[in-house]
């Protein structure tokens, strides 16, 4: 599965840090690109659907979007 995630304005690079370092912890977490004002977060194909929602709480958090483009 793949999602992509509009990147949220972050105000120092440990803020994007921290960001970036809950989708690392996701139980399925395949790999994250970065490219120009989006991540792209692979999860592995066998992916809880329940893990979709996990990120998209992310998200929430730090307002900004996701959707399943894969």
């Amino acid at each position: 599965m793949k999602i992509e995630i509009l990147s949220p304005f972050f105000k120092c690079q440990e803020e994007q840090t921290v960001f970036l370092s809950h989708f690392y912890s996701l139980p399925d977490y395949k790999s994250l690109v970065t490219t120009e004002a989006r991540f792209q977060l692979r999860l592995k194909s066998t992916a809880d659907p329940a893990v979709f929602q996990q990120v998209k709480d992310i998200c929430d958090n730090w307002n900004t979007s996701c959707k399943v483009v894969d």
